[in-house]
């Protein structure tokens, strides 16, 4: 038998066998099941400078979460750690740069490119009547003022330019701006999304299982 242990994760390589791994159910060496109160903050975008910096995206771009917050979950697919912050600055709206203990070079940095920042629900303050957490969204119905249903929230995509929700529709994967005109109102307590000018989108065509 082998004395190497299974292949780590590119996860796992930049913050490698951290003492702050997030306790859950162990599916291997290095690698862990994603527990489900973790809420979604932001995302990696890319390495800055040479001493292992992140530059990140945050959905709400007034968020101060992260200058006070001691530690931050990075995840990508099922594979997540939890880092020490060592420090947080905010520049552009709903960007900064992360700086995290174990993440000291730029090869570390561009290994965590596109991972997801998170945090456990319990650890966020409570949002005010008309607020919402991005992660709140996904599995919401989504109708039109009318009451037509349009589909469900598969999840939520932040783009350079826009977020958008990920609606799955029997006509496709529809790309909603999360904006007016398009976003009419959000009730999470009714489990419903209403949104308008749908007709105006073009859907993505799924591709069956299997296929390429």
């Amino acid at each position: 038998m082998s004395n190497q242990g299974p292949k780590k994760s590119t996860l796992d390589q930049s913050i490698a066998e951290s003492p702050n791994q997030v306790p859950s159910t162990e599916d291997g060496v290095g690698q862990s099941r994603a527990p489900e109160n973790l809420v979604v903050l932001g995302v990696v975008t890319k390495p800055h400078g040479v001493r292992g910096e992140l530059g990140v995206k945050l959905f709400n771009p007034d968020s101060t979460f992260l200058e006070n917050a001691p530690t931050v979950v990075l995840r990508i697919g099922a594979d997540q750690h939890a880092a020490a912050i060592v420090d947080y600055r905010s520049s552009e709206r709903g960007y900064g740069l992360l700086a995290i203990d174990r993440c000291q070079s730029r090869e570390q940095a561009e290994a965590l490119r596109g991972a997801e920042l998170c945090v456990p629900r319990e650890n966020l303050p409570e949002i005010g009547e008309g607020e919402f957490y991005y992660a709140d969204l996904e599995g919401l119905a989504v109708i039109t003022p009318n009451g037509d249903r349009v589909g469900s929230v598969r999840q939520v995509i932040s783009y350079p330019a826009a977020d958008v929700l990920l609606v799955e529709s029997p006509a496709g994967l529809l790309e909603v701006p999360l904006r007016e005109p398009y976003l009419v109102r959000v009730d999470v307590a009714h489990g419903i999304v209403v949104v308008d000018y749908v007709e105006d989108i073009v859907p993505q065509k799924v591709k069956p299982k299997g296929k390429k």
